[in-house]
């Protein structure tokens, strides 16, 4: 039996390696086509949820919005969105509508309800309808209860409450249910945003920019909901053609995120190392490892515990590391939305920040908070769930490379604080 399995695996990895050179032909040729010139991936905007998703999709569905095609895209959004409710009789919503009022950002209150803003609002008659959108946020403090019980006090309208995210994943806090008449309803970029997005393009073959616009924006939904190029994906179904590569290739995606994981914690154990073997001459300073390897919890006594907290649902999670002195601390911080970045605060306040940033130069400066972005080529991402992960976190040789170039930057900011004298 166990013969038999390692005959699979060692089968399937060989698949996997055939695969791997498959992609890089069919990566080399979508270059050469210029399929991956994205303005989105390119101006780093693929996972703003403000300044890109609820900006392009509220112009989009607004009847006055600079596309000037009327309710053109508002009747697809109806239609391919909001379509499986029959009860809201979407076919003819518009057909005979007098009042139409998209909005976004549509600020809440009232008595019980707590002051906030839905993303998106959409009135057409007797009709009203409430969507919030995430992206890589989590609902934040019983959204959706406060936004149903706003809902509830309209009166003389029918109303539905639509939960978008990438996924269609439940919301974390909310107490009404999902997918109830009387709840929320989950929808998700994944599925109803690029169908949406593909019938659009479909009725704008006729308008070459804004066609061209909703192809770029078409791709960015796929980056960021993991989705293959046909291309990619027909060569996938040529390696699973048989039930034990289906089988492995499940356990395989089910356990790839701890894959992922594991490099994580192995690049911050040596970064950690290296740092401390660097502030061993500076004995002033001391290393704040507030990060999930070191935590002197019970819930971190495991490595198997570890990995599952990283591949958790937590997806504001971040690393933090601080090179401390006398309240003022300067810090390593990794966030799961591809964004690797130093910042320098202080409690101390004979410690002038903005003197220190003139000899630092870091790019952005607010209040008490100083901070810089990586200048590593491409970022550092550790996650799979992300357009442009690092893959070279696997490699052995690569990932020692990383670390010291992380690593130079780090001691590359501190000397000039250190030498400065201002701490």
């Amino acid at each position: 039996m166990e013969e038999l399995e390692k005959e699979v695996l060692d089968d399937f990895r060989n698949r996997l390696l055939k695969l791997n050179e498959e992609i890089i032909k069919v990566e080399e040729k979508s270059k050469k086509k210029g399929d991956k010139f994205n303005i989105f991936s390119i101006l780093g905007i693929q996972r703003k949820e403000v300044e890109t998703h609820s900006f392009l999709l509220y112009d989009l569905i607004n009847p006055n919005g600079s596309h000037g095609q009327e309710d053109l895209y508002l009747k697809i959004f109806l239609k391919e969105i909001l379509k499986e409710k029959d009860d809201f009789k979407i076919d003819n919503l518009l057909d005979n509508a007098k009042n139409v009022k998209v909005d976004r950002e549509t600020f809440i209150s009232g008595k019980g309800i707590k002051n906030g803003f839905i993303d998106f609002t959409i009135e057409i008659d007797k009709y009203y309808i409430a969507i919030e959108m995430k992206i890589d946020s989590k609902e934040n403090g019983n959204q959706l209860d406060n936004y149903k019980t706003f809902l509830d006090s309209i009166p003389n309208k029918e109303k539905r409450l639509y939960y978008l995210t990438l996924f269609g994943d439940e919301a974390d806090k909310s107490k009404i249910e999902a997918d109830k008449k009387d709840g929320y309803i989950r929808i998700s970029f994944l599925e109803h945003i690029s169908k949406f997005i593909e019938k659009s393009i479909e009725k704008s073959k006729n308008l070459p920019l804004i066609r061209e616009s909703l192809i770029q924006y078409q791709t960015t939904i796929k980056n960021i909901t993991n989705q293959s190029t046909k291309d990619i994906q027909m060569e996938v179904i040529k390696i699973i053609n048989n039930p034990q590569m289906a089988r492995t290739a499940n356990e395989f995606s089910k356990n790839l995120a701890y894959a992922w994981a594991k490099r994580e914690v192995l690049f911050w154990e040596k970064l950690a190392e290296k740092l401390e073997n660097y502030l061993e001459d500076e004995k002033e300073w001391n290393l704040k490892q507030l990060i999930f390897f070191k935590y002197e919890s019970e819930d971190f006594d495991t490595e198997e515990n570890i990995l599952d907290w990283i591949v958790g649902k937590d997806s504001n999670r971040c690393e933090k590391f601080y090179i401390e002195k006398d309240g003022f601390s300067f810090n390593i911080i990794s966030e799961k939305n591809d964004n690797f970045y130093y910042s320098i605060t202080s409690d101390n306040k004979k410690i002038n920040l903005t003197e220190i940033n003139k000899e630092l130069e870091f790019e952005k400066e607010k209040g008490i908070l100083i901070w810089q972005s990586t200048k590593i080529k491409n970022g550092l991402n550790f996650s799979k769930d992300y357009a442009n992960p690092t893959y070279d976190v696997f490699d052995g040789e690569k990932l020692d490379e990383i670390v010291d170039k992380i690593y130079e930057e780090i001691v590359y900011y501190m000397d000039i604080i250190i030498k400065s004298k201002l701490v």
